[in-house]
This record gives C-alpha cells, structure tokens and sequence, in this order.
C-alpha cells in the first residue's frame, strides 16, 4: 500500500520549519519566514515549489495534492494537473535551484 502524500504542514515542517525554509530560497526572491508560515493555510506558491521539493525530500506530486487539500478545505475550485510539472522545472530553474 502506497504511503498517502503529506499535507502542507507537514511539507514544512519535514523542510526544517518556516525558518530553513525562509532561508532557502534565494535572495532575489526570498520570503519572511512569517509569509512561509501562512502557506500552512494557503498552499505553497509553485514559484517556491523546488524548494519544498529538495529540503522535504518531497515531488510535484505532493505539494499538489498538498494544495489542493487546502483549497478544496476552503470551498475553492480545483486546478488542472495538466502541465503542472514542466511550469514548476522552468519556474525552479528562474529561482535558482
């Protein structure tokens, strides 16, 4: 049996927390630790996905399903898994990871 994905809280918490994860990402589009903590209600941006995906030994796949966990909590709209993977390989190469 398939172990099931890891919700976003999780996510950053396996990543070190808030604060290594604030501290990741590099400089020219760093986040405070304080916005990292509100992706726990939010989702995390895809722009900040590579990140997620190399501290939290995590995929596309679970972030994902991560945030779709979150928005589907918050009565929103689901979003095509079409292509999802090729935009975050450009946006992590753009971010420098």
């Amino acid at each position: 049996m398939e172990k099931p994905y890891r919700t976003i809280r999780e996510l950053i918490d396996a990543a070190g927390g808030p604060i290594a994860v604030s501290r990741a990402i590099p400089s020219e589009h760093h986040v405070s630790d304080d916005a990292v903590r509100k992706w726990k209600q939010n989702g995390i941006p895809d722009r900040y996905w590579p990140v997620i995906i190399q501290l939290a030994s995590s995929c596309v796949e679970e972030i994902f399903a991560g945030n779709e966990m979150i928005r589907a909590d918050k009565g929103g709209s689901v979003v095509p898994r079409a292509g999802i993977a090729d935009d975050v390989g450009r946006q992590g190469e753009a971010i420098g990871t």
